[in-house]
This record gives structure tokens, sequence and C-alpha cells, in this order.
């Protein structure tokens, strides 16, 4: 399990680690059929049996996972599941979508939980592997520890991969709005170092490109007292206004220094703001 808990913490985006999960499990297991599969949170906020299952599944014969989407309400083995702790076995032929993608055989389904609510499901076949997979299990092993512990690591690969792929998302949201501003923006972390500047800025401090996300920001400050109001903002936790003599990008064919007004704020971040002095 440490081998396979090392590989899916690997991965940030969450198909990638839908795929990689079921590839691990495949692996771990042995068995010929398995699947994961995430309540879609697209769909989860009308009530839960309304919601839709997102998943990938792994055959044998199939080189890559096959991505699935099934309504929630029709798998009642997987509602069953999301009751309680343990895997929940499933007989041949039972109800459901996922049984027909699992082989008509006998299934275990293992909820994926992440703070105190299931999230998802892992799907394992009860049946060997006619082709095992590199680094395989040389026999089926479905035991319960496996399972739980198995969903435990798989239910924090998720949450880590969805974390990251909603901060992905909300950043590109910033940057867009921030790329339409007439104003400077830096947007610095309480150690000053860097997490986001729009291009005006990048006119201001006379910068080619913006620096990489989290290095020191006083380097690429062209006025030392710039760096001085954002550590004082930083210590004061208020709101600062003052003008202070910014020089002239290089690219200004114009000698000498500007004065611009600058305004930071305090708080997870700090902006600078260019206006008319």
């Amino acid at each position: 399990m440490q081998e396979a808990a090392k590989a899916l913490a690997t991965t940030l985006r969450t198909e990638e680690t839908l795929e990689l999960v079921v590839e691990t499990l495949a692996r771990a297991t042995g068995s010929s059929h398995c699947a994961v599969a995430l309540i879609d949170r697209e769909s989860a906020s009308a009530a839960r049996e309304g919601a839709a299952l997102a998943g990938a599944l792994l055959a044998d014969g199939s080189r890559e996972a096959a991505l699935f989407r099934v309504p929630l309400a029709e798998e009642p083995a997987t509602l069953t599941a999301f009751g309680g702790a343990r895997p929940f076995r499933v007989e041949a032929g039972a109800a459901g979508r996922l049984g027909l993608r699992l082989g008509r055989q006998p299934y275990l389904v293992t909820a994926l939980v992440s703070r105190g609510q299931p999230i998802g499901a892992i799907y394992v076949a009860e049946q060997a592997s006619e082709a095992p997979r590199p680094g395989a299990s040389p026999s089926l092993n479905t035991s319960e520890q496996l399972l739980t512990s198995f969903a435990y690591f798989a239910a924090t690969a998720v949450e880590n991969a969805r974390l990251y792929q909603d901060a992905y998302e909300k950043r590109r949201e910033l940057e867009a709005v921030l790329a339409g501003l007439g104003d400077g923006v830096v947007v610095a972390d309480t150690d000053l170092s860097l997490i986001l500047m729009n291009p005006v800025a990048r006119d201001i401090l006379g910068l080619e490109s913006e620096p990489p996300g989290g290095i020191p920001l006083r380097p690429y400050l062209s006025a030392p007292a710039f760096a001085e109001l954002l550590a004082g903002t930083l210590e004061s936790g208020q709101e600062q206004i003052r003008e202070l003599e910014m020089p002239a990008p290089v690219r200004n064919v114009t000698p000498g220094a500007l004065p611009r007004a600058v305004r930071t704020y305090g708080g997870r971040g700090q902006r600078c703001r260019r206006g008319v002095a």
C-alpha cells in the first residue's frame, strides 16, 4: 500500500487521478475489472439520488481506462456502500449499469469518504485477471483491509486533485480580471513572495515578463520604498496610500523617475495600484 499511496500522490488533475486510481487498484487487487467513480459535483446540488457518478473503469484486455457516467439512483449498491464503513458485496446479476460494466460477476463496493461525507466509491470484481498487468498481484486480493486502506488513499488523492483544480481555475479567473484593469496590481503573500502580477504592473516595474510565482518580490521592485511600503502594510494590516518615486521603465525613452500614486492593502496579499500623481 505504501507504493500505491506514493503513486496516488503524484497527480493533480482530477481525470488523471481517476485513471491512476483505477490502474493502481487493478494492480493491487489482481482483479479482472476495477472501477472508481465520484459523485459529480455539478449534479450533487440536488438530492443525492438525483446526482450522477462519473468515473473510470479498467477491464482485462483494455490498455486504457474507459470513462463513464451513470445516474447514482440506478446504483443501489453504491448507495448502500455509502451508508457503511466496510466493503459491500454485490451478487452477480444485481441491478445497476456498473454491474454490466464489471463483467456481470460478483463485485465489492467501497465508499470513498472525505471529511465524513461520501464522495464516490471503488469497485472490484471478484475474479482474477487472466492478463495480469506489470506489477500486479499474482493472485486475487480483495481483503477488507486492502480495500478500506486503498479507499482512504484514493479519497485523499481525489480531494487533493480537486483542491488543485479549484485553485487553478480561481487563479485563471483572477488573472483574467487583473489583466483587464488599467491599474498595476501586484499580489504578494505574507513573506512578500510573488503570487500574481498584472501586465500594467510589469510595465511600471520595467519587467519584460512576470516573474515566476513564489519567488521573493523585493529584487523585482525598482523602488526600495515600494518594498518598505508593502512590508509596512503587512505589519499594520491597514490600507496605505503614498506617493512614491518609481523609476521609469527601461523601455521608456524618457530618463528619470516618474511619481506614482501607490495604494496597498493588508491581508493575505498586497496590491500596488498605479494612478496619476
